[in-house]
């Protein structure tokens, strides 16, 4: 289990760090592309540093794992993983749907995460012991159970990949979000009915996501069925996150496609 106040450092340096993000975005803000061709900014790495300052001094003997520093190589029993900025993209473009993504693993599962949308002012939290929270009251996943209808997190353009969507009646509404960890999160909080995934996302991506959407009711696993194990710095290639029935219903759909493939 979490220690008691780790949930409430995360959620304390969250809003630390989205205030700066949003700082920076009254700035001549710097940015480029990173040797992947994925987007960083000047603010994506002050706002890492700000970060690591303030969860490595709380947290000494925890290890660490973000997108944007050098990893912790020693073996800790617990692992901070971040993603400072998620949903590069849309920070840049100035929209409301990147995220703050903090989270602690043990054993490979997250036991503790947040995720905030400094813009929108919405911070989801949950522990092992907690169920998941918006802003401080409690959410649940929504109960729809079938991917005709359902509202899915993420643009259109996400699901171009599955092509059983297009033929789906009535078709799924698309509520775009760049942030895999806001996709989580809308899961997680019923706006959305569920989001997938079949592009790579790393562990800073989902872990504390993962977690919101477990401790909401929901299940999230690769489109195998298998669970996600977290801190190696691995690379998950694709992601199912609903309630249970929706999540079986939609790894029906792919073990369909693949049969007809």
């Amino acid at each position: 289990m979490p220690d008691r106040d780790d949930l409430s450092l995360l959620e304390e340096t969250a809003r630390a760090a989205g205030a700066l993000a949003l700082e920076f975005q009254t700035r001549d803000l710097k940015h480029w592309r990173k040797d992947d061709r994925s987007p960083v900014s000047d603010a994506d790495l002050a706002v890492d540093n700000l970060i690591n300052r303030a969860l490595t001094s709380a947290r000494p003997d925890y290890g660490w794992l973000s997108e944007e520093s050098e990893p912790d190589r020693t073996k800790k029993d617990r692992v901070f993983v971040i993603d400072p900025i998620d949903g590069t993209r849309a920070y840049i473009a100035g929209r409301d749907t990147w995220t703050v993504s903090l989270a602690i693993i043990e054993d490979h599962r997250p036991i503790a995460g947040v995720v905030y949308n400094p813009t929108r002012n919405e911070m989801y939290a949950a522990s092992l012991d907690a169920k998941t929270t918006l802003n401080g009251t409690p959410v649940e996943v929504s109960n729809h159970s079938a991917l005709a209808g359902a509202t899915l997190a993420g643009g259109e353009g996400v699901y171009s990949r599955a092509s059983f969507i297009s033929n789906l009646k009535p078709k799924p509404v698309f509520i775009g979000a760049t942030s895999m960890a806001y996709r989580l999160c809308l899961v997680a909080s019923g706006h959305c009915d569920a989001t997938i995934s079949l592009s790579g996302k790393s562990d800073w991506d989902i872990a504390a996501g993962l977690l919101l959407v477990h401790q909401a009711g929901g299940h999230v696993t690769d489109i195998a069925g298998q669970m996600m194990k977290i801190g190696e710095n691995s690379r998950h290639e694709t992601v199912i996150a609903a309630n249970p029935v929706l999540h079986a219903a939609a790894q029906n759909h792919f073990e369909i496609e693949s049969a007809e493939t």
